[in-house]
């Protein structure tokens, strides 16, 4: 009787992993991105989301001869996500859109790795 009853947890979680991967179970934008297309000036930098709501960009700018950082904050409302850089007035935010493992932003588009 125990072997059935483990056989139908694994199955029910298999079933269970391939709806959620069938229905976008990955709508975390959360993660390191690559360059995919766009603004050719950053294809060497990476961006990373982390789950504290903060964001990196680093990396080697074209025409640049040493790595360079910026950091920032970032927040997800349901696909728009929007970058952050400062606070107050000097504030400065892009707003793009996260979809089946992409930002997409006006300019630029990143891939998840």
């Amino acid at each position: 009787m125990r072997k059935y009853l483990v056989l139908a947890v694994v199955v029910l979680l298999a079933i269970a992993g391939a709806v959620a991967v069938g229905c976008g179970g990955d709508d975390s934008p959360v993660g390191e991105y690559k360059w995919k297309s766009g603004e050719e000036s950053v294809k060497d930098m990476t961006v990373v989301l982390a789950e504290d709501g903060t964001f990196t960009l680093k990396g080697v700018p074209t025409g640049m001869d040493s790595e360079q950082s910026i950091e920032g904050t970032w927040k997800q409302d349901g696909t728009k996500v929007t970058l952050m850089l400062g606070e107050g007035d000097e504030a400065e935010s892009e707003v793009g859109e996260y979809k089946d493992g992409e930002l997409v932003f006006e300019d630029i588009v990143w891939v998840k790795q």
